[in-house]
Parts: structure tokens; C-alpha cells; sequence
């Protein structure tokens, strides 16, 4: 299997690090960098650094793509208004949905897949996964991925920890059960209530060819993430402006975003 993990990484020790967790529990492991990383910065006109069966993959002249993701949902209020903005500027993007609000807004589901976007695993009531025993994390996973398949017929392969924490064993226990982890390199910090410009800033000011935006579909108060809706149109006027084009993280990456023997649809529409 092939893990794609994009994060900012600071160190090479950072980068062994998950090299070791990884490095016998994969036949492949992609880690794709933002290119202003340390870490690109040191193999600089490399256009892959390959260890053993792991893959540092810079994406500083690849097509100009990125992938917009959203955490959290679905829920009755934020979620729809995402979406009525994708359908418009006709973008497609990921969502990582938290099981719970699954079950609770399942109309909501049966949308983001009917408009032709991607849904990924965040777990089933959002812990930190490094905190919990593995166990847990096990039943986190699957009961999340039973609750998806059960609202729209389709069981994802890509998990997004939440806030993007990880260890080791959680590592090797996400490589084992085939899941794909998909952790991010710019984030909008639009759960802290910033305003429209300031989320537009975050990701304007930090984007790169390859890169996947993490903002957020649900949470906080009423009012929490009115400035990230107010800057997604922005965003995808000014990224378009830029020739970039929008891409989910499976398309992106070339990965199967669910278990093939329950979504003949996702294969077909890869294979357009």
C-alpha cells in the first residue's frame, strides 16, 4: 500500500521519525512537502530522495493543483453553505467526516457524495488518537467507516487523525488495517473565529503546488467559522486567477478513496 502524509516537517529528525514507524509496514510511503520545508530546502533540485521503500516526493515543479479539505462535518449549518459555494464555482473538494455527525446529519452525507466530492474518516467523536489505547483508536476508525457506508454505500480508505496527531503504533496500526492517512500543509486556523481576510491570508500566503488546505465544515459557535466561509469564494477567485485548478487528495495523489468492492462509482470517475 502507499502512505501519502503531507505536513510541515522541521527537522530530519522529524523525518526519521516517521520514516522508522513506517518504513516496515508499507511497500510504499510518499511524504509530500510544502517547498519552502527544511527538509526541501536540504535536497533542494532532488526530485525524490528515496530510503528504503520511502519516498520524499517535492512537489515544487509538479502541475499547480491543491486539494481544499474540510474537518468536522457534516453538520446542518456550515456544511450546506461549503457546498452551495463548491456548486457554484464548480469545485470539488475532500471532506473528513466525524462519525457522529454522520449519524446525525446523514441528508447532509448523501450530498457532499451526490455533488461529486470525496469523504475521508476523522474519526468517530473526534480524540486525540495518541491518548486513547489502540483499541480505541481501532473502534474510533471502523465505527466511522460503518457509519459512512451505511449512509451512502461507500467506506473510506483515507483517515485524517484528529488534529493531526499521531504517534508510532498509531501509524503502524492505520498501515496495517489499509487505511491511507492524509494529515495537511497549510492550515486556515479558521476554527479560532478569525475573520474572512485573516483565513484568506493563512492560505493564500502559504500555498504551493501540491499542497492540501485544512479548514473546517462544522464546530465551534454559531459564529466560529463565518470568516472561513467568507473567505472560500475569495480564495477560489484569487487561486484561479493563479492557474491553479482544484483537485480532491485521491485525485491529487492518484490513491483509491474507498474499498473497492463497495464503490465501483469512485473508480470509474478516477478513470475519467
Amino acid at each position: 500500500m502507499k502512505i501519502i502524509i503531507t505536513i510541515i516537517l522541521y527537522s530530519l529528525t522529524v523525518v526519521k521519525k516517521f520514516f522508522s514507524a513506517l518504513h516496515t509496514h508499507a511497500e510504499s510511503v510518499f511524504l509530500a512537502l510544502p517547498n519552502d520545508s527544511p527538509v526541501i530546502l536540504c535536497i533542494k533540485a532532488a526530485e525524490y530522495w528515496l530510503i528504503g521503500r520511502v519516498t520524499l516526493v517535492n512537489k515544487l515543479n509538479g502541475p499547480k493543483e491543491i486539494a481544499l479539505t474540510f474537518d468536522d462535518g457534516p453538520d446542518q449549518l456550515w456544511t450546506p453553505r461549503v457546498l452551495d459555494i463548491f456548486a457554484h464555482y464548480q469545485v470539488k473538494a475532500t471532506f473528513f467526516c466525524v462519525g457522529q455527525m454522520v449519524k446525525y446529519n446523514p441528508t447532509i452525507l448523501e450530498r457532499i457524495v451526490k455533488e461529486g466530492h470525496i469523504v475521508g474518516n476523522h474519526s468517530w467523536d473526534h480524540p486525540d488518537f495518541t491518548k486513547i489505547p489502540l483499541l480505541a483508536v481501532h473502534e474510533q476508525v471502523e465505527r466511522t467507516s460503518d457509519q459512512i457506508e451505511k449512509v451512502v454505500g461507500v467506506r473510506p480508505r483515507m483517515v485524517r487523525p484528529p488534529y493531526g496527531a499521531v504517534n508510532e503504533e498509531v501509524i503502524q496500526l492505520l498501515v496495517a488495517s489499509d487505511y491511507e492517512m492524509i494529515l495537511w500543509d497549510i492550515d486556515s486556523w479558521d476554527w479560532k473565529g478569525l475573520t474572512g481576510p485573516q483565513v484568506a491570508r493563512n492560505i493564500l500566503g502559504h500555498v504551493t503546488p501540491g499542497a492540501v488546505v485544512l479548514q473546517h465544515s462544522a464546530g465551534g459557535t454559531k459564529d466560529t467559522l463565518k470568516g472561513s466561509m467568507d473567505a472560500l469564494p475569495y480564495i477560489i477567485e484569487v487561486l484561479s486567477e493563479q492557474k491553479y485548478t482544484f483537485s480532491t487528495v485521491s485525485a491529487m495523489f492518484q490513491l483509491a478513496a474507498y474499498r473497492e468492492r463497495t464503490c465501483p462509482v469512485e473508480k470509474r470517475r478516477r478513470g475519467r
